[in-house]
């Protein structure tokens, strides 16, 4: 969705989990890049788009969310 244009708000309950999205996603970008699917100032940009905050920090006003929890109950209740 960064890759967009759209601004992206990473929160997890994990410092852990939030490092290994934004890394995932900037692999996403470099992968890419590479493919010539992006310009490096495109994966840049849209990289600048993303960011992360523990989960008890308060959205901003947002016009889309997308929660995507674990199968772990305990973490649902």
């Amino acid at each position: 969705m960064s890759a967009r244009g759209l601004q992206v708000f990473l929160r997890d309950v994990s410092a852990e989990v939030i490092a290994k999205g934004l890394a995932s996603i900037a692999k996403s970008f470099e992968d890419g890049v590479k493919r010539q699917l992006f310009s490096e100032s495109e994966a840049r940009a849209g990289l600048e788009r993303v960011s992360a905050a523990p989960a008890d920090s308060p959205l901003p006003d947002v016009d889309l969310v997308i929660e995507a929890a674990t199968e772990k109950l305990e973490l649902k209740r």
